[in-house]
């Protein structure tokens, strides 16, 4: 990082980022493995008193890598790194994701009241490889290249407001207007590595590459998503220790959705062969279908949203306060079979998203402003809030198709304190509590027919977020003689237990799922050790998290068989890592 003024008018600043790490799992580049290529620069301008204007840009490039050795649950917390059939030769991700972004920051202090104006621009770009190729050596077929690509995708943003100055005022005001455009074109390759494998029992009945094969599957989407906004916010000081805040927005939201195939699955000229019954159940399913042209769906939503914040200060160190807010969430299209072995899709337009939000809570400082304890307690209303579940139907492949659920209800509270015992020594504190309710629709539509909605997922409640969170902290200052500091820092984060993924009907028929997809609750203990000379220019932070190396699942597939032990793919926390950072400042 280089910070250079430049007269008493201009400075600069620059930052650049280089960071590699192998897989933590494998050896080399393979899964895990990552590679990250990113600068800034930031200008500011202050020609008068008045306007201060900042520019930036930046820019960033991600690689990641693929392969190497599979992790996967030979028990429900058995976890195998080195499964002998799973491992696959490391590869270079097939493109990699790069990040450009420019910004304009500028505000002008009018006296009474300050204009600022806020743009951003944004590019995304993955573009990929060549589609996939087939490959076949007589008894297998598979498709080697492959992925999602993004040869477009930008989003341009606006902002323009005025507010007043003077915060001690009984009035308060701001009002203002945003911008928002995001297009893009996503290409799916669909190129798996042995999509289909030919048993040697298939292939001696006859089934050769020109009678059973895959190909690759391309799919072009886009989208033209604005919006419009105009907005207001006034806080009302009643009294001295009384406030109330109050805001309006409207928004006008367009969304204009593109679907083409460009290729389908083709797999087996004859449909009535009985030696189909010995090849695997994606050639009994999706069945020779060839491109679909381009076809497109307009959609158009407006909202008004609004907030009201009530403020009583109970003494000048004790503040207690209520929210209600509004919110929404543009809707999406997405795609969803209809009937695959006919070779037709449909657009599935997924409605927006509405929130209705309360918050109650408290802001103190006891014990001579040595003591902060904060806390609250939320309720949120979800309506309409769209995911992807998994759906199946015998004989058919397994597919995603996005889904809007009538309602999620999460309730829960947070509790955040600091406590300076000494002027060396500070205690942090932190809880949390969660709790989610979903609620499925009626019904869903799935290949040329409709489910019930309530076959959608086995467990009622969002999945990936655990119940109970808290954090214990403990900081201590050594002065040593030279004026140097000597700051060692110990904590402890309990997660508690929670699902990992959901699950649906048909997948409950394969067996109890749930212990497999079940994380108990842990401790990680994580400390650091930090240096720093007693002029402020040189430090040294050595650092260890996960102390105790302790094993625990983030992530879980579940297999299309009852054979468990070995088919769970799962993705384990990070182990026991540690390292030191050296900080100059010149």
């Amino acid at each position: 990082v280089l910070n250079v003024p430049i007269g008493e008018k201009v400075a600069l600043r620059a930052a650049a980022r280089y960071y590699t790490r192998d897989s933590f799992f494998a050896e080399g580049d393979a899964t895990g493995s990552q590679k990250i290529k990113e600068a800034r620069l930031k200008a500011r301008f202050q020609p008068t008193d008045q306007l201060d204007i900042v520019v930036q840009g930046a820019t960033k490039e991600l690689t990641t890598w693929s392969g190497g050795w599979s992790q996967v649950l030979m028990g429900p917390d058995d976890i195998n790194y080195k499964k002998p059939d799973t491992y696959n030769a490391p590869a270079k991700k097939t493109a990699p994701d790069k990040f450009n972004q420019l910004g304009l920051n500028a505000n002008y202090d009018f006296g009474n009241m300050t204009l600022t104006w806020i743009a951003g621009y944004h590019k995304y770009e993955s573009t990929g490889e060549d589609p996939p190729q087939q490959q076949s050596d007589g008894y297998n077929i598979w498709l080697t290249g492959g992925g999602n690509f993004y040869p477009k995708d930008w989003t341009h943003t606006e902002e323009l407001r005025l507010a007043s100055n003077d915060k001690n005022a009984f009035f308060t005001w701001l009002v203002g207007a945003t911008y928002y455009q995001n297009e893009y074109l996503q290409s799916l390759h669909n190129g798996t590595t042995d999509v289909l494998q030919v048993s040697p029992e298939a292939y001696a009945i006859g089934v050769r590459e020109g009678q059973g094969y895959i190909d690759s599957v391309i799919i072009n989407s886009s989208g033209n998503l604005k919006n419009y906004g105009i907005f207001t916010e006034e806080t009302f000081h009643i009294t001295d220790d009384f406030r109330i805040t109050a805001g309006l927005r409207y928004d006008k939201t367009t969304l204009l959705s593109g679907l083409e195939f460009l290729e389908g699955l083709y797999q087996t000229d004859d449909h009535a062969n009985p030696a189909n019954g010995h090849l695997p159940y994606l050639v009994n399913g999706v069945m020779d279908y060839a491109g679909i042209p381009y076809s497109e769906q307009t959609a158009e939503w407006t909202n008004f949203t609004y907030k009201l914040r009530f403020e009583y200060d109970l003494t000048p160190d004790n503040m207690v306060y209520f929210v209600a807010s509004t919110g929404f969430l543009p809707g999406f299209a997405g795609v969803t079979p209809d009937n695959p072995k006919e070779g037709t899709w449909m657009f599935n337009m997924q409605d927006e998203q509405k929130m209705m939000a309360y918050e109650i809570g408290s802001k103190n400082e006891f014990v001579d402003h040595r003591l902060r304890l904060n806390g609250s307690i939320f309720y949120y209303d979800l309506d309409g809030y769209s995911d992807s579940f998994a759906l199946n139907d015998q004989g058919m492949p397994p597919g995603w198709t996005p889904v809007t659920l009538k309602k999620v209800k999460i309730y829960g509270l947070d509790v955040d304190s600091e406590f300076l015992m000494t002027a060396n020594d500070k205690l942090a504190v932190s809880l949390g509590y969660l709790h989610t309710k979903l609620t499925p629709p009626d019904t869903v539509h799935w290949y040329s027919g409709t489910r019930p909605g309530s076959s959608l997922f086995e467990l009622d409640e969002q999945t990936g977020h655990p119940t109970w969170e808290g954090t214990l902290g403990y900081d201590h200052i050594f002065t040593l003689p030279d004026g140097a500091t000597l700051v060692p820092h110990a904590e402890a984060h309990y997660t508690g237990q929670y699902y990992l993924t959901n699950y649906t009907f048909y997948q409950a028929d394969l067996g109890d799922i749930k212990p497999w997809i079940h994380q108990d609750g842990y401790t990680l203990l994580n400390a650091n050790l930090i240096w720093t000379s007693a002029s402020g220019n040189y430090s040294v932070n050595a650092w260890m998290r996960n102390i105790l190396d302790k094993e625990y699942k983030t992530a879980v597939t579940i297999p299309n068989s009852s054979q468990f032990a070995g088919q769970f793919g799962v993705t384990p926390g990070d182990p026991r890592t540690f390292g030191m950072m050296l900080n100059v400042k010149f």
